[in-house]
C-alpha cells in the first residue's frame, strides 16, 4: 500500500489514483493492452493454502498472465504457466503481448492456450522483452550466457538467436523507428544495435560497473536514451552525438524506467519504493510517491493519459493531467551542461558521476 505523495512547487503534471488492480502472488510486470483501459500483468501466483500470504517469491506456486479491464472486480483472463512470469511485452497497437518466464520460455497472448511445458526457447531467465515497433519480432533478453539476446518471429513463433556477442542481458529497449535496439547487461555495459544492417552493437556505456543495467528507454524522437542500474546511478545520454547530458546518483536501486509518449517526463521506479517522475530536458523533479514494498515495474499508455506502477501486489493507475505539482528533486543532485557545464562526450564514460 502507499504511505506517502511528495507534492511541491512549479508546473508539472497533477496525478491522481483511478484505478488499482491486486494480484494474488508476486508481481514482475505490468503493461497497457488494448489502449488505456486495460492492462496486461504477470509474475507468480501463491498456492491457495497461503491465502496470498507467503512472504517471497520463493513461496509461488506457478506463473500466471492476467489481463484486466481497468475498473472490473475480477481479470478478463488468466493463464497460467509453468514457471514464474519474469517478462511482459505488448505491441505498439496494443493487440498482443508477449511473456517470458524463469526457465527461458516465451508465450504470447496467440499461443496461451498451448503452453507446453518443455517449451523452452532460451535456457535461462527471461530477463527483458521488446516489441519492435511494426509489431513482426520480439526482442528476448536472458540470463542464459550462450543465447543471451535473440529474436521471436511473431508469425511463425520461431526464434532466431543472435550471432552478434553479448553478455547476459538485463534490459531492452527498440528506437521508436525500429532500427536501433538498445541492450542492458548484467556486466553493466549498455549497447545501442542497428541490427538491421548486421553491424557491430556501439557502446554507449561500456565501463564495467558495480550494478547491472536494470531499466533502459529511447525518448520518443529517438534523441535520447536513459539508463539506470543496480547501484542507482541514471543517466540520459544524447547517444547519437556521443554526449552524457545528465547523471544522477540515486539513494536505491533503480528497477525500472520509462519516458512520457509525449517526452516530457522521465518516470523511475526504484528498490526503496520511491516512484519519481522528473522533467526529461532539465531533469526537475515535479513528482514522487512512496510506497512500502518495492517498485517492480511501470508503464505509460499510449496517450499518455495514465501511467501504471506496479509493486509486488498491486497496480495503481494514476491519471495525469497538466496541473501545477512539482518540486525540487531529493535524494541526489542532477548534472546537466545547460545549468552546470558538465556534459562531457561518450569517451569518457569511464568517470564516475560528481
Amino acid at each position: 500500500m502507499p504511505s506517502s505523495t511528495d507534492r511541491g512547487e512549479g508546473a508539472g503534471p497533477h496525478l491522481e489514483k483511478a484505478e488499482q488492480v491486486r494480484f494474488p502472488g508476486w508481481m514482475k510486470a505490468v503493461a497497457f493492452f488494448q489502449g488505456e483501459r486495460s492492462l496486461v500483468v504477470g509474475g507468480c501466483q501463491m498456492p491457495s493454502s497461503t491465502n496470498g500470504t507467503g512472504s517471497s517469491a520463493d513461496a509461488c506456486d506457478h506463473g500466471l498472465v492476467q489481463v484486466w479491464n481497468l475498473g472490473a472486480t475480477r481479470p478478463v483472463a488468466a493463464i497460467e504457466l509453468p514457471g514464474t512470469v519474469t517478462a511482459l511485452a505488448v505491441s505498439s497497437d496494443g493487440n498482443m503481448w508477449v511473456a517470458g518466464d524463469a526457465a527461458g520460455r516465451l508465450i504470447s497472448s496467440k499461443s496461451a492456450g498451448r503452453v507446453s511445458l518443455k517449451s523452452y526457447h532460451q535456457k535461462g531467465e527471461i530477463t527483458a522483452l521488446a516489441f519492435s515497433p511494426d509489431g513482426k519480432w520480439v526482442a528476448s533478453g536472458s540470463l542464459d550466457r550462450s543465447f543471451p539476446l535473440g529474436f521471436l518471429d511473431m508469425e511463425t513463433g520461431g526464434v532466431v538467436r543472435v550471432k552478434a556477442r553479448f553478455d547476459p542481458v538485463s534490459t531492452l529497449a527498440f528506437s521508436p523507428d525500429g532500427k536501433n535496439l538498445v541492450v542492458g547487461m548484467m556486466t553493466g555495459e549498455v549497447v545501442v544495435w542497428t541490427f538491421g544492417e548486421n553491424s557491430t552493437p556501439l557502446p554507449v556505456l561500456s565501463k564495467k560497473t558495480d550494478g547491472a543495467v536494470t531499466g533502459v528507454a529511447f525518448s520518443p524522437d529517438g534523441q535520447l536514451l536513459a539508463y539506470g542500474r543496480q547501484d542507482g546511478h541514471i543517466g540520459i545520454l544524447d547517444w547519437s552525438r556521443e554526449r552524457v547530458l545528465v547523471e544522477f546518483q540515486g539513494a536505491s536501486a533503480v528497477k525500472t524506467l520509462a519516458f512520457s509518449p509525449d517526452g516530457r517526463y522521465l518516470a523511475y521506479g526504484q528498490e526503496n519504493g520511491k516512484v519519481v517522475l522528473v522533467e526529461s530536458k532539465e531533469m526537475r523533479q515535479v513528482w514522487s510517491k512512496r510506497y512500502l514494498l518495492s517498485i517492480t515495474d511501470l508503464a505509460y499508455s499510449s496517450d499518455g493519459t495514465r501511467m501504471a506502477v506496479a509493486t509486488h501486489r498491486i497496480v495503481d493507475v494514476f491519471r495525469l493531467d497538466a496541473a501545477s505539482t512539482g518540486h525540487a528533486a531529493q535524494g541526489g543532485s542532477w548534472v546537466s551542461d545547460k545549468n552546470e557545464g558538465r556534459e562531457r562526450s561518450l569517451g569518457q564514460r569511464g568517470e564516475k558521476s560528481r
